[in-house]
């Protein structure tokens, strides 16, 4: 099954790292930097999250020119004070709709009274984990080749000859542009991605 089609709740969510309102920009950096986060939860002095302060925050809502007062700024006067987030019992085509329209690179996921976080960086592991397991299915991916202004081209092996695709291309290439159609007695228009 492809990892749109599972829940939230099957996959290894870490708990959403909560900093207090009263913490200052200059702290909240530090810990970005400490816990390699990019984004952090603003809870209030009775625990209740009130905010999310993310990387994004710091680059928009932030003078550039002046970071000597981030010593005095707290995070409360940055942070996204409007909470959106999904409950755990959602798709991750659930998160990746709400992450791509509201332009969001992190998304808290709510089970019971708690936040967990999902990141764009985990949607890439799982993409990268499904697209490792089409290539067992079609062909063995041999080595990446990343040249300054080029898409990133794979070289596989499909029936025992070397093909080259563009990376995206590939996944929504008709299946019998990559030379599967006899071996998998499908529909030639089918796409990669539709038989996950």
């Amino acid at each position: 099954m492809s990892f749109f089609h599972r829940n939230l709740s099957e996959i290894d969510l870490k708990p959403l790292v909560s900093v207090s309102v009263d913490t200052s920009l200059s702290d909240v950096v530090a810990e970005f930097n400490k816990m390699n986060f990019g984004a952090f939860g603003v809870r209030d002095e009775n625990n209740k999250l009130v905010g999310i302060l993310s990387e994004r925050d710091l680059l928009l809502r932030t003078n550039p020119n002046d970071f000597s007062k981030w010593g005095e700024l707290k995070v409360s006067s940055i942070m996204s004070q409007r909470i959106f987030s999904l409950d755990y019992d959602k798709k991750v085509s659930d998160a990746i709709h709400m992450m791509s329209r509201m332009e969001f690179r992190h998304l808290p996921i709510k089970k019971d009274n708690e936040y967990f976080i999902l990141s764009a960086r985990i949607l890439l592991d799982l993409i990268i984990e499904d697209y490792k397991s089409v290539c067992e299915k079609f062909g063995v991916l041999e080595d990446w080749v990343t040249l300054t202004g080029h898409i990133h081209e794979e070289d596989h092996l499909f029936l025992g000859k070397k093909d080259t695709l563009e990376t995206g291309t590939f996944l929504f290439a008709p299946i019998k542009d990559v030379g599967g159609t006899d071996l998998l007695k499908i529909d030639g228009s089918t796409t990669v991605a539709e038989l996950w």
